[in-house]
Parts: structure tokens; sequence; C-alpha cells
């Protein structure tokens, strides 16, 4: 990592990670917002947050430095405000992509979503992540449609949540970083992330 942050590659050793360790706006998911909001049903909020501290203990167990995006904003009352009513912040892997050398800002496709990408802005703020570009609207492209392979090539995947717009943000901001290649793979409709068809497993 040649400036202490970013993603090489998808198969190497996990260092640091944003997180959002889901609170209260599980809550806000219910019979009437679950299309909104994207859930098969609402939330046993409990038990989704014992399976999420899982996660991160594991994560820590392994070495890795967990940041917390409610952590690093906990003086910024309107971002927590903001997050207490978005149930799906915790999915923070859609909201970014972090290069070499700074953040590029995705574009959610769903409503629900949209605007959450901000509140990863402000946390990249606080740790001297520079923002490099954004994926605004009429542009959509979310980072489970994006993945990387080696240590100089982006792959994204043209698919029902992106758009050619959000597409070649990304690329163009992936070439000023210094990514030698921009794989763009068009998925079958009905696939809403490369990364539920394709991951890396090892080099």
């Amino acid at each position: 990592m040649k400036n202490g942050f970013g993603v090489s590659n998808a198969y190497g050793t996990l260092r640091r990670v944003l997180m959002h360790r889901p609170g209260a706006e599980l809550d806000f998911v219910s019979d009437r917002t679950i299309e909104e909001f994207h859930f098969a049903r609402p939330v046993n909020r409990a038990r989704f947050q014992a399976d999420y501290d899982a996660m991160l203990d594991r994560f820590r167990a392994a070495g890795v430095d967990v940041l917390l995006v409610g952590d690093l904003l906990s003086s910024d009352a309107d971002a927590l405000g903001y997050m207490s009513r978005r149930p799906n912040m915790t999915y923070t892997r859609d909201l970014a992509v972090v290069l070499q050398t700074g953040a590029v800002l995705m574009g959610p496709w769903q409503k629900g979503r949209q605007g959450d990408q901000e509140m990863m802005a402000r946390a990249f703020r606080r740790l001297g992540i520079p923002i490099l570009a954004a994926v605004d609207a009429p542009g959509y492209l979310e980072g489970g449609g994006v993945t990387m392979i080696g240590d100089d090539t982006v792959v994204a995947s043209l698919c029902d949540r992106a758009t050619p717009l959000g597409l070649k943000t990304l690329r163009d901001a992936s070439f000023a970083a210094g990514s030698k290649y921009f794989l763009e793979v068009p998925l079958p409709k009905g696939h809403i992330h490369i990364d539920g068809i394709f991951m890396v497993l090892d080099e």
C-alpha cells in the first residue's frame, strides 16, 4: 500500500477496514419499508448485531484494524442522526471503492440507499483519505460491482445496479490513480453485483 491506504487486489491480507456496526436503524425495516430498503423481512436487531459482532471479533482476532464509521463520526451529530435512520449503512462495501491514492464514492441505485455514501466521505476526510471522484446520478454503481485483479487491474460490472456513466466515472478515476487496466464486464439481467458470481481466492 504505497500511501498507507487502498486496495490493490481482492485476495491479499486485509489490514484495515472501514465498517458500520448497525444499531437502532434496523428497526426502520418494517413490512411497509422492506421494498425501499431491500430487505426480505423485518430484522431481529439483537440477532443481527450478534452476528455482526461475531464477524468483527473474527476480523480483530486475525489482526485487522477495524475502524467504525460511528466512532469516527462520533462528534458529528448530523451524521449520527442520519445513520440512525438508514438500515443499509451497514453494507459499507457498496458505498465506496478505495484505490491506492484515494477513494471513489459510489452511487447507489436504490432510493433507500442514496446519500449513504456521503457518510463514508465524511469518515474518509477524518482519516485523511482523498476523495478522487464520486458517481453521481444519472450514473450509478455500487462497490459490490467492483473488484481488483492483481495490482493494476480494476474490474467493474455493468449490471442491474450500474450504468455506463457510473462505470465511466470509476474508469477515469482508476486510470488517474495509476491502474493500467479497467475491465468492464456485462452481466446477465438479474445480477445486481459481480461479487455474487466472481471472487478471486488467491493469486
